[in-house]
């Protein structure tokens, strides 16, 4: 299943508010929406019913089997055992990652964060392994006016820490072994919308040459088994030197961090980046509270801490050449880092039935950011989408769908972590909550709207036809003729010569394709007035003439038999004096409302070419539907002509549109999707061509009431062809003179 595709249309579903919010009031189709929440919902209760049954029955066959037995490998239960499990090769193990010294050269790391105040700084980095373990990670922090001994009683200070780090729920010392200092302790972890993290760790301190060093790792104890209301960790390596800051009165923490909590890479990597700063933060306020208090600490006396063993001989040496040599990692000193870009894989996003509400709940819980999600965090999963990165740059003034949709990516991505979730392992139950609650708001909404819809219709029968706009509203030949004038065509021209009286209007190339029997390439602008995205593009056929390919686009009748998108056409009237024509198109759109376009177009046969331009209006005998999304924005408009010197004709069209759609995803969609479009309508036009087809439609239409271009606008057009052709012919002199030898 691709997962560009997936997350293109939950762009397309999720990208605008106001689309999201007419869906809640019933306009897309929010009963489907609703009935697979529904099914989604009770297949998810099902498994954890199943899952309860069998694990009581379990409980009343074998009392003893809700406690699993410890491995005996890693489980300690005597003293000999607990001092076998920290070692001095971990000590030189973790004096190697400090000194970013790897035998891996396929290693890459990226910066995550760099950021500072007067009293602390923090910087970090991150390396995805190769071989898919978890996330490394490397961080520096410097806390200005503080010493060693006191910055490492704090770090090692866990009945303090339960006070100013609300993640920590509960803390327990398990065993220490006075031979060889080790200590294990038992600490639980509370996650924003995750079940708590249960973390059985051993840990080890060494005295060196002013500094510190601790390695902790996981393990198993005979007195904690494992719970089923509680996520154990099965992997984690940590440890940190603490030393004094050359010349300032100043102490750094140098920490290498890998963990696999069973989140989501990417969900681990974003909440890490966005909350990190805010924890250390609030690290910095408790130490200066815990130096203000000149507090000891409050746990056992018997610790690591007073077991300190000092660093070996060896050891010590080597930490001061790789001292020498690095430098500290704040002031940019030190070994060259690898600056290599990140290779993208190919993943699937994970199958199933998603969440729609409980989606949505997650996403908008996790956008406010907590900041004690990142702080320990290095899990394992896939990596995140090209879809999602182009979310994250749309505008931030509605409702950010970038970060709503990146955030959902990194919800269902991984196939493991919703698995897991649906057994009952990261907080379901919470899952479900939301769902029910949003289910509950939108079938409330649609009950309201059904409700009052009636009302009006019993109260007031014609109320249902919404009266048109007397502005624009047509009953009569005279106010047609004013819809489409000649000074639209005007700006037409203009709009196609690319002249602008906008200087800051900056265009980019979105796509050129090309293959023996046509070619296209098209360019699209932005304005600065907050418009829609202005379109450029032009289309060639070989092998055609101007009046078949004027035919062949006016077709609307056949139009609906070549392009799957338009659903239903109809003309509404025509004006005779004018030439001007009125319709109204039906689109449908995957995931979306179906579209409609109630337009006014007009045609002008120019000098071996054609004009038509189109633009939206109203109609007194098209109401608004609330099963329809009305096009409240639509400018379009074409040139057709011949290619001189060449058997082909080619369309030169100028597009803006206002569908409801995230500009960005739009941009997405035209720039994936345009080309096979134009392979189709190519085809089609083969067709069209070999049967010798006429228009379909009515016979009294804009084409057979097309009017000649006004003697002005002609001279400006050929001023416009002229001009064009003349740069032509210096761009391609210019050419030829730089590569002259």
């Amino acid at each position: 299943m691709n997962s560009g595709d997936i997350l293109s249309k939950l762009a397309l579903c999720f990208s605008s508010s106001e689309v999201f919010f007419r869906r809640a009031y019933g306009d897309d189709g929010v009963l489907r929406y609703c009935w697979a929440t529904v099914l989604t919902l009770v297949f998810i209760l099902l498994c954890q019913i199943i899952r309860k049954v069998r694990f009581f029955r379990q409980d009343s066959s074998s009392p003893s089997s809700s406690s699993p037995a410890v491995s005996a490998s890693q489980s300690p239960s005597s003293q000999s055992r607990i001092s076998t499990l920290v070692s001095d090769e971990d000590l030189k193990d973790l004096i190697e990652k400090l000194g970013e010294r790897s035998d891996d050269d396929t290693e890459i790391w990226e910066d995550v964060i760099q950021k500072s105040n007067p009293r602390v700084s923090y910087t970090a980095k991150c390396c995805k392994p190769q071989d898919g373990a978890p996330v490394k990670y490397l961080s520096t922090t410097v806390f200005e006016n503080c010493s060693p001994e006191v910055l490492r009683d704090f770090y090692m200070d866990n009945e303090y820490r339960k006070q100013w780090d609300k993640t920590v729920v509960e803390h327990e010392q398990l065993q220490v072994d006075s031979s060889s200092g080790i200590e294990i302790g038992r600490t639980i972890k509370k996650f924003p919308l995750l079940t708590p993290r249960e973390y059985v760790l051993a840990w080890r301190l060494w005295e060196g040459k002013d500094k510190f060093y601790c390695f902790i790792k996981e393990c198993d104890h005979s007195r904690v088994p494992q719970q089923r209301n509680y996520v154990r960790v099965s992997y984690f390596r940590s440890g940190w030197r603490i030393r004094k800051v050359p010349g300032r009165d100043a102490c750094e923490i140098h920490m290498f961090h890998q963990e696999d909590a069973g989140l989501n890479v990417e969900m681990a990597k974003l909440a890490f980046s966005r909350g990190i700063w805010s924890y250390v933060c609030k690290m910095d306020s408790a130490l200066r509270k815990y130096i203000a208090t000149s507090r000891r600490p409050q746990g056992p006396t018997v610790s690591a801490v007073s077991l300190m063993k000092k660093v070996p001989s060896e050891l010590e040496n080597q930490t001061d050449d790789i001292t020498d040599s690095s430098g500290t990692m704040h002031t940019g000193e030190g070994a060259e880092r690898k600056k290599l870009l990140r290779k993208p894989t190919k993943k699937q996003v994970a199958k199933g039935l998603l969440l729609v509400g409980g989606a949505v709940g997650s996403a908008v819980c996790l956008s406010r950011g907590h900041s004690a999600l990142g702080a320990k965090t290095s899990p394992r999963a896939n990596k995140q989408t090209n879809a999602v990165k182009v979310f994250r740059n749309t505008e931030r003034d509605t409702m950010n769908s970038g970060d709503i949709l990146s955030k959902l990516a990194l919800c269902f991505s991984s196939s493991e972590v919703f698995l897991r979730r649906a057994y009952g392992e990261d907080g379901v139950f919470c899952y479900c909550c939301a769902t029910v609650l949003t289910l509950v708001f939108i079938l409330l909404c649609q009950i309201i709207r059904k409700v009052r819809f009636f009302r009006q219709d019993s109260s007031s029968p014609s109320s249902s036809s919404p009266a048109v706009s007397a502005s624009q509203s047509l009953s009569s030949q005279s106010r047609i003729s004013t819809l489409v004038s000649d000074e639209d065509l005007k700006d037409l021209i203009e709009k196609l010569g690319e002249r602008s009286d906008d200087d800051t209007e900056i265009w980019e190339d979105v796509i050129q394709k090309s293959n023996p029997r046509v070619s296209y390439t098209a360019k699209c602008c932005k304005p600065q007035d907050g418009g829609p995205v202005k379109y450029l593009s032009t289309t060639v056929f070989e092998n055609c003439s101007p009046e078949v390919l004027r035919d062949f686009y006016m077709d609307n009748e056949y139009r609906k038999q070549w392009d799957k998108t338009v659903v239903e056409h109809e003309q509404l009237q025509v004006d005779s004096s004018s030439g001007i024509e009125i319709g109204r198109t039906i689109k449908k759109f995957p995931l979306l409302t179906p579209r409609e376009y109630v337009l006014a177009w007009r045609l002008w046969e120019g000098k071996d070419k054609f004009y038509c331009f189109i633009k939206e209006c109203d109609h007194s005998r098209v109401p608004q539907q609330r099963k329809y999304v009305r096009v409240s924005y639509f400018r379009s408009g074409w040139r057709i002509r011949k290619v001189p010197g060449r058997d082909a004709c080619e369309i030169h069209m100028f597009h803006q549109e206002d569908a409801g759609l995230n500009v960005e995803m739009a941009k997405l969609a035209f720039s994936r999707g345009i080309w096979s479009y134009v392979c189709k309508m190519e085809s089609a036009l083969r067709k069209y061509f070999a049967t010798s087809r006429r228009p379909q439609g009515p016979t009294v239409s804009a084409v057979s009431l097309m009017k000649k271009v006004p003697s002005e606008l002609e001279n400006q057009t050929d001023d416009i062809t002229c001009c064009l052709w003349a740069v032509r012919l210096v761009v391609q002199f210019a050419c030829l003179v730089v590569t002259l030898p």
